[in-house]
This record gives C-alpha cells, structure tokens and sequence, in this order.
C-alpha cells in the first residue's frame, strides 16, 4: 500500500514539476497555495523553488532559462543529486520537445486536493507531536493555521477578473476542438468540460465517427483515451492503421473515392461560366451511368467554393492510386503521427461498467502521467449497471449522469455513441422520437449528433450529420451535413458540405 502511495505520490509531482516549468496559466493558478514543504521529493523541490522564485521576480516560467538555473546553483549540490536532477530535466526537456500539452484546468484541481492532502498530514503529525509535549495552544494553532490554507485552496467564480474574461472570447475565437472541414462547422465547437453524444441506427458509422474524432485530436496535439466494448484489440489496430495509410491491399492499387458534384453540372442544365467541363452525365432518360474512369465528364465545384446560392449539393466519383497496405508502410506512416498521445483500453461487452472506467483513467494518470484531453467511451449503453437493484431506466439515467459528471470532474471532452430504433434505419431524417430506449439522454449531454444513410447513401460513399440538440447553440434539425466516406479504407471523413436546400 505503501509503495503504490508513494508511486502516486511521485507521478504527481512530476506533474507539478513539467506543468511549472510549462505553463504559465498553471503556475500562477497554484502559486498562491504552493508551500515547499507539500512537495516530498527533494530534488523536484529544488527545481520547483527556483521555478517559484523566478516567477515571483519576472512574472514568468522558468522554461527558456532552467539550464542556466541548474548550471549556476549546481555547483552547491552534491553529485548524487545533480545526476537526478539532470535525469528530471531531461525528462521535461523531452516531453516539451514533443510538446506535450498539459490539462491546466483538471491537473490544477487535481494539485490543489494533494496539497490540502499535505495539509493535513503536516498538521496531523505535527498536532500529535504537540500534543504528546503537552502544548495544547500550540496543538490549536495547527489547526487555525490549515484552516487559513483551506481558505486560500477555496474558490469561486470572479466575474470581474480580467484574465476569465480575456479566456472567454478566446475561446470563442479558438474553441478547444472543432471537426475540420463543414462537418466542424455543423457540429460547432466542443470544450473541455462538454459531454457530446452521437446517435446512430445499427452499423451507421457511430464508431468511425468518435475513432475520427480521436485521430483528429492527437493530430492537434491533445491526449485521447478511448475505451471500447464493441471490438478486440486487432480489429481497433486494423482500423486506425487503415485510417493513415489509406488502403485496404497488399499491393499499391487504385481506389475509387466519392467527391462533391453539382446537380446542374450533372444534368448539364448549368450556364455558368467557370464550370468545369460541357458535357453532362446524365445519359438520353436521365439516369446516370456507372463510373468509368476513361469517361470525359469531370466534376464541378466552383460554385460550392464561389457561389452557394447557385449550387446544388451532389456527389462523383475519382480514382487515386494508394500504397500498398503493409508492415512496412504502416510503421513508415506512424512515425509522424503522435500515436503515444492516443491510449486505448478495450473491455469485453458488459464486463466494465463506470467505476472501472474511472479506475482506469486514475491508473494512465498515476503510473505514465497521462491525463487526457478527450475521452471516447464506445458506448455508453453496453456498460455494465453500476447497481442491478434498479430498473433499466434508472440504470441509463445513472450511466449518463456519470458520463456528463465525468467530463466536469475530469476537465475532459467526453464523447459517447447511442442507439437509434429500427425506425430510423434508412430514413434521410432523424427525429428525436427515433431515439431507442429512454429519451432522457438528450436532458444530460450538450451536444447530440445524428447519423442518418438511405440505402442509395452507403453505395455512394455519403453519410448525413445532423445535430439533434445543442445546449449552446441553436439548431436547425432539419439541416445536414454530407460527409463522403471510403470506410474500406478507413477513411470517415474524406470531404464534407452542408446540404442546403436547392433552388427553385
């Protein structure tokens, strides 16, 4: 028990340690609290000190001049400890050469309850030193002082403080994360803290949606945990491989993609200028003829890109050579993806339920420091009842309580998938009443996104994203996005354009 304490005890600090030198925002968050005598390891104390000292006189991290530090105060330091401390150092250069990002909001809380934690043990062992001398005014006096440092930990918010208020409006100017493309302008902007859920009928996509999500998240440097209970660990891999590299064969070979076109380009009934091509697709009745890539016919999307109102959304199709799906290619493409940043953790259906789910995280932040970004449960509705005493309304209401609880205690984005009933298969709109099982989900998320596909959809390569609610924005449930897809070869996302209504 001892030693698992201890190695808490250390990851923590190391925290403490990497987010002082790091970020600005957490060192002036914690410094009022900071007392050198929370922290145990003495090495990771001096480093704090000088960082703490530092700050007090610039107003700064110690980030650009620490090696200057080090060099100057080690030659007072015995040679044992400058060997650990350069092992620290170096240990933080790494982390900040990969620019590793820090969770402020979740590592600041998470640093203020281990140091109202040393509080107490300080004031407990010093009031049992006191006690046994036989000085009970000092003995007191231990108890008034934590009173005051649990004064200082506690907070509320300040809404006349400046910097809250520079942070609101930059985060509208830059939200934590947002889809690329027009699927990120449908779905809008998602923030540490939000729960989102995605809806969608049987074998909609629900999973390669929040696999995207989390591939696009490392791609902007954010950590990812994902737990799934639908797939074993090779099916998972075979995915997110084909996502980066793009092919589905041994051998390089060409694949066709679905791309945006235009209906009046197609049936030839388009008078514009810049279109691509005079030729329609559209044969002599009016229908249009399989894809062949000898064909003159070109797409056109000039007026998607320059003039909306004279576009009407449709898709074609192109041809691009892949490389071969191999060994070999997929350890040559990862090399530049920041792969560490995405941890998965996958469960046997119905055998994890939400208290394993938290213990899990616990250990990724205890023993490898990781706290995540976003965090992707696949799905919510297959986890194991935290209580089997209760109904299966109870027990939905209680999982996403614990979902949105999560993303607020965690200071993560939290992301989960949920069924929609049979009366949504191939309907080209979703309605909140095709929400399988209890409705009271849409009470607890800020976000619902839904999936829908007609059966003309899947062969052409299209799925519609839609949003159902948004607790911070309004919504137009009537709109869609299109998103063009080759999920053969793992690609989710490929192009998307909202589908606004044709003109008359």
């Amino acid at each position: 028990m001892n030693i698992k304490r201890t190695q808490i005890e250390i990851a923590i600090e190391k925290q403490i340690l990497y987010a002082t030198i790091t970020s600005f925002q957490f060192l002036r968050d914690i410094h009022p609290s900071f007392d050198p005598v929370y922290i145990q390891n003495s090495q990771i104390k001096k480093i704090l000190n000088w960082c703490i000292a530092h700050y007090e006189y610039y107003e700064e991290t110690a980030a650009d001049i620490l090696q200057d530090i080090f060099n100057r105060e080690s030659s007072n330091l015995e040679e044992a400890e400058v060997k650990i401390i350069e092992d620290l150092l170096s240990e933080v250069s790494t982390k900040y050469e990969h620019k590793e990002q820090v969770n402020v909001e979740y590592l600041v809380d998470q640093v203020m309850l281990y140091f109202r934690q040393r509080e107490l043990e300080i004031t407990a062992s010093n009031i049992q030193v006191l006690v046994k001398k036989g000085d009970i005014n000092g003995a007191e006096e231990q108890i008034v002082n934590y009173r005051k440092v649990a004064k200082v930990t506690h907070s509320s918010i300040d809404l006349k403080n400046d910097d809250s208020i520079a942070a609101l409006f930059k985060s509208k100017e830059r939200p934590f994360f947002q889809l690329t493309g027009k699927l990120g302008q449908l779905v809008g902007p998602m923030e540490k803290g939000h729960f989102v859920a995605i809806a969608g009928a049987f074998k909609s996509g629900k999973s390669w949606f929040l696999q995207e999500i989390g591939i696009e998240g490392i791609l902007n440097r954010l950590k990812v945990v994902e737990f799934s209970l639908e797939m074993m660990e090779m099916n998972k891999r075979d995915r997110i491989y084909k996502r980066l590299v793009s092919a589905d064969s041994r051998e390089s070979k060409w694949y066709r993609y679905p791309v945006f076109d235009c209906t009046y380009n197609q049936d030839g009934s388009c008078e514009q200028g810049e279109r691509t091509n005079n030729i329609r697709l559209l044969d002599n009745v009016d229908t249009i003829p399989p894809f062949n890539h000898n064909m003159e016919y070109r797409p056109c999307t000039w007026c998607k890109d320059n003039d909306s109102r004279s576009y009407s959304i449709d898709t074609w199709w192109e041809e691009s050579e892949r490389p071969p799906y191999d060994f070999i290619q997929v350890t040559k493409t990862i090399k530049a993806i920041p792969l560490d940043n995405y941890r998965i953790k996958v469960f046997p259906r119905f055998s994890a339920n939400f208290s394993d789910i938290e213990r899990e995280l616990d250990m990724f932040e205890y023993i490898d420091g990781f706290i995540p970004d976003i965090i992707l449960i696949d799905y919510l509705d297959i986890l194991a009842p935290e209580s089997r005493k209760k109904d299966s309304i109870e027990e939905a209401d209680e999982t996403w309580k614990a979902a949105a609880r999560l993303a607020g205690k965690r200071k993560s984005l939290v992301i989960s998938v949920t069924q929609l009933n049979r009366e949504a298969d191939e309907k080209a709109h979703i309605k909140r009443s095709h929400m399988a099982g209890w409705i009271g989900r849409l009470g607890h998320v800020d976000k619902m996104i839904k999936l829908a596909q007609i059966p003309s959809d899947v062969k052409r390569g299209i799925l519609r994203v839609g949003k159902m609610v948004d607790r911070h924005e309004e919504v137009d449930e009537t709109l869609y996005c299109w998103v063009l897809q080759n999920l053969k070869l793992g690609q989710f996302h490929l192009d998307s354009e909202i589908a606004y209504p044709r003109r008359e």
